[in-house]
């Protein structure tokens, strides 16, 4: 039976491989009238193709490795779909075409789809692999697993970080009101409070993971307190790190506390379609700033009365002019640089002595563009241009067996030994329209800071011979 349902499996990839090479081609000799319109349905039957193929492998859509290629369309094809289907929409704020011509569109884009056909490959090799190894072990680390030991790991560590994440949020939203978005990059926030700060999010995880054992309604509370919060604390002008975080409670919870179910998706719908707006407003106010509530007010219900989500789409599909730019003006390969660089970044930067290894790993830097966001898929171009394809194909392994190792452990209800991979989640997402540098010290550090609170308190619980905790 086993044999059976992986051959099934690799029969349905190399036909994903056949049909998703074919259709990226097509794409490529395609040059007559309404091309944009023509890439924009390629695109679409691209996207429709991967999600079955995840779906057919038993992949999961709502996982890290489902929304980690759910983001990378949505980032890197926004706008040429906007384009291409609606024709008649007036962009507002940055148009694509008006910097770069349709050839260099068109190349970027069988680029950017021959990379996701192999990160969506790599997902279903690395779900091939581990059908043989869903039943061993799920984790190395022996630490002892109970709710009361979650649950105050989860306080401990939301006591510590969220006053840091709170003065910062603060800071933040001070700075927008008084200038604008980018002001906020000037509130002196360093890299070591900025980590101390998101953690604060790990310890509310591992609340709702403790408390949904028997407590759900508590679960809820803090869920829904937690979700406002960072929507809140988006009108500081960032929505990056907050969106990446409300995905990772959103999984946490429908894994933990209650399944997803088509009324719990339909609830969702309708909290998306609002926040959309919502985003949108955000987005204005990063570029003029906002004097008062009352301004925030109105724009939020003027991008609430004008299609909110072609708007999104408009915004979020700029990726896509990284990466034009990567093909267009980096003309050597770099052989891996940016990555090789980010490595001492894991350790502080003191006096500024890793300066020039945050500027090699920060392969957009060279692009001379100011303020111009990254792309997973334009640093492989920049580190291997077309070889850039092969190593997508162990992007989507690794993202994959991470995906799964936190699903297990969540069934298992091993929630401390998941809350290792929290970081790992929500900065893999962002990594989407970011570097490899953005990721590799948050989740190391990560690591270390969760093991180091489970292990104090496992040492608490063995000097007092007890697992009964004042908490919960």
């Amino acid at each position: 039976m086993n044999i059976y349902f992986k051959t099934n499996k690799l029969i349905a990839l190399i036909l994903y491989l056949v049909l998703g090479i074919f259709i990226s081609y097509v794409s490529y000799y395609q040059n007559v009238p309404n091309s944009v319109l023509i890439l924009s349905i390629i695109i679409i039957l691209h996207f429709i193709l991967s999600i079955l193929i995840l779906e057919i492998t038993n992949s999961k859509i709502f996982s890290l490795s489902g929304i980690f290629v759910i983001l990378s369309y949505l980032f890197h094809f926004g706008q040429i779909i906007l384009i291409g289907l609606f024709p008649k929409y007036k962009f507002q704020q940055f148009f694509i075409l008006d910097y770069v011509n349709f050839y260099q569109l068109q190349q970027a884009t069988v680029y950017q789809l021959h990379i996701i056909t192999a990160v969506v490959t790599g997902i279903v090799l690395a779900t091939i692999k581990k059908n043989n190894k869903i039943r061993k072990k799920t984790s190395k680390l022996n630490f002892k697993e109970s709710r009361i030991t979650t649950i105050t790991a989860g306080w401990v560590i939301l006591t510590i970080c969220f006053p840091i994440r709170l003065m910062t949020d603060l800071s933040k939203i001070r700075a927008s009101f008084s200038g604008n978005y980018f002001d906020t990059f000037r509130t002196g926030e360093s890299g070591v409070i900025g980590f101390l700060g998101y953690f604060a999010f790990i310890g509310i995880a591992l609340l709702i993971m403790g408390y949904s054992i028997n407590k759900k309604r508590m679960s809820t509370i803090i869920f829904i307190l937690s979700i406002s919060y960072l929507i809140f604390t988006m009108v500081s002008g960032g929505r990056g790190q907050q969106l990446t975080i409300i995905l990772m409670l959103l999984y946490i919870f429908f894994n933990c506390v209650y399944k997803l179910k088509i009324r719990n998706v339909i609830v969702l719908l309708v909290g998306v379609y609002l926040l959309i707006p919502f985003l949108n407003t955000i987005f204005f106010i990063r570029e003029i700033g906002i004097d008062s509530f009352y301004s925030f007010i109105k724009e939020y219900e003027n991008s609430l009365n004008n299609n909110p989500i072609l708007k999104l789409l408009e915004e979020l599909g700029a990726t896509q002019y990284t990466v034009i730019l990567t093909m267009e003006r980096i003309e050597e390969s770099a052989f891996g640089l940016s990555y090789l660089s980010a490595l001492p970044l894991v350790f502080v930067n003191i006096g500024g002595i890793l300066d020039p290894f945050v500027y090699m790993s920060t392969y957009q830097k060279s692009l001379k563009v100011p303020y111009i966001g990254g792309s997973y898929i334009g640093e492989l171009f920049f580190n291997f241009r077309y070889f850039g394809i092969i190593f997508a194909i162990f992007i989507g392994i690794f993202i994959n067996t991470i995906s799964t190792k936190l699903k297990e452990l969540l069934v298992e209800k091993k929630y401390l030994n998941a809350a290792i991979y929290l970081p790992m989640f929500t900065y893999f997402l962002w990594w989407v329209r970011d570097t490899f540098s953005g990721w590799i010290r948050p989740t190391i550090w990560g690591y270390v800071f969760i093991v180091i609170i489970i292990m104090i308190l496992n040492m608490f619980i063995r000097i007092n011979n007890s697992n009964k905790f004042p908490i919960g």
